[in-house]
């Protein structure tokens, strides 16, 4: 939904609610049996909070603040994530039927872990090996509309 807080400034937010359950799942690999619990990758919730600004002039700007729960990276394991929350900027210039702008993800260059990976490589047992998200990614637009 959206808000429309003044003539120049909206809010909005996205929310996504998830119940997902694994009800009885036993392991080829071990034996192990799960039950009553989120399947892999099913974080319970995510959200996108958005605050813009876009003047008559053609100056716009958004600050977005998006965020997921935490989730198992496999089914046939306990592993969880970690709950992680971001914050994006942009800012920009409508001039005509251009568009420029200059924009900042993942704004305080958060690590956050995307999948898991679970292995035993060197016969110690099993490890968690993770991969993470983007870094602070700073970049420039420009846009022409047909």
């Amino acid at each position: 939904f959206t808000i429309l807080l003044h003539k120049y400034l909206s809010i909005s937010q996205d929310i996504g609610i998830l119940k997902n359950i694994l009800n009885n799942y036993t392991s080829n690999l071990d034996g192990v049996s799960y039950k009553e619990r989120e399947t892999a990758h099913s974080p319970r919730y995510n959200y996108k909070t958005e605050v813009s600004f876009n003047y008559d002039t053609g100056m716009f700007g958004n600050l977005i603040v998006t965020g997921v729960d935490a989730y198992y990276y496999d089914d046939q394991e306990n592993y969880k994530s970690s709950p992680y929350h971001l914050l994006h900027v942009n800012s920009g210039f409508n001039l005509k039927n251009i568009k420029i702008s200059l924009w900042v993800k993942n704004l305080f260059d958060r690590k956050y872990p995307t999948r898991g990976y679970i292995f035993d490589l060197d016969y110690t047992g099993k490890k968690l090996y993770t991969s993470y998200g983007n870094p602070r990614t700073i970049g420039a637009s420009i846009s022409y509309l047909f």
